[in-house]
């Protein structure tokens, strides 16, 4: 795709991949070649031994403060270190839940989003949610629909999204379901309530996972959550007990609660857009959050297929702007 005179977007389809099989490759255009990369393909619902990890991290919207490759490259290097296996054999999956860019120009989907992520893309496939800054300069998403495939995926024959902002995809026995907090809200309810309705009738399906870009709930900048999210959305994916966690982002901290009605977790996963202190805005103490950090971090979520068991691991690399700085501490585990 020629998206303009001095950038050029590839894309290449590939087929006929084995499921859970290491392929080793390399990108040729032109005289130009890349190193050799290889990822691992995703397992099938067959699988119910071992382990099936997702590597998360949040809103890094900044421009000319690149934050997201240090926390990457700590993740990448802590996740190595607690397996003693490479990325791409102990991690299956990367998720972004919205804000990957400040505006939806092509300069930030090169420079916020691609850039930065490939110390890690290389691997992983990294899955998206749309944030409201990806709107921004971009309001009919072409600049989102170019960078982002999603228009052929689908589950149990539910389609994405026609703008391909909202859209569920299985990868072995977890559905994730990412969900527009921005625009489309009634006939993404009816959208939400077909997917449900199939993954609490599939035996393959054992969690629910849904991602959002503003939060159920937050604790700073009290209100700015999306109260569709929480009031219509939320409700429908408790129509399944599968539906296990929810993760959101647009507050630049890490949070963690607990629905009052139903047994879900819900967290914040926003750590390395600007920084969002206590003191500087409206707070107030909710009972259904149980803890707030502001600080950058990332999350494994690591589901034991043998235990049928899910532990979300919330890691902080800290403030290093304030003068301090953590190698991956482990600031909250659920």
């Amino acid at each position: 795709q020629t998206l303009a005179a001095n950038y050029r977007l590839h894309g290449v389809q590939l087929t006929g991949l084995q499921p859970e099989t290491l392929y080793t490759y390399r990108v040729r255009t032109g005289s130009q070649v890349s190193p050799v990369f290889r990822f691992r393909t995703q397992p099938t619902a067959a699988r119910k031994t071992g382990h099936f990890r997702i590597l998360l991290t949040g809103d890094h919207q900044l421009r000319n403060d690149d934050r997201h490759t240090p926390l990457l490259q700590a993740a990448k290097a802590k996740i190595q270190s607690l397996t003693g296996l490479p990325l791409e054999e102990s991690v299956q999956l990367m998720l972004n839940n919205g804000d990957q860019v400040d505006v939806g120009t092509l300069d930030h989907y090169e420079f916020v989003h691609m850039k930065p992520s490939a110390v890690v893309s290389g691997n992983l496939a990294i899955m998206t949610a749309l944030g409201n800054h990806e709107t921004y300069y971009d309001p009919g998403l072409a600049n989102w629909r170019a960078h982002n495939f999603y228009d052929q995926i689908s589950y149990k024959g539910i389609a994405a999204a026609a703008d391909e902002s909202y859209y569920a995809h299985q990868v072995g026995r977890v559905l994730l379901v990412y969900l527009n907090s921005e625009s489309g809200f009634s006939a993404q309810a009816e959208w939400l309530r077909k997917v449900v309705t199939a993954a609490d009738a599939d035996p393959d399906v054992d969690w629910v996972i849904s991602v959002v870009h503003r939060p159920y709930q937050a604790e700073q900048y009290v209100g700015d959550i999306s109260q569709w999210f929480r009031d219509t959305a939320m409700p429908i994916l408790a129509g399944t007990r599968k539906h296990a966690l929810n993760i959101g982002a647009h507050h630049h901290l890490y949070a963690r609660g607990q629905t009052r009605d139903w047994p879900i977790y819900h967290i914040i996963s926003g750590g390395t857009a600007w920084d969002q202190f206590w003191g500087q805005s409206t707070e107030r103490d909710m009972d259904d959050v149980q803890k707030t950090i502001a600080n950058w971090t990332w999350q494994l979520i690591d589901f034991d297929l043998d235990a049928r068991t899910m532990k979300v691991s919330s890691y902080a690399e800290g403030h290093p702007k304030l003068g301090f700085a953590y190698s991956s501490r482990l600031v909250d585990e659920f």
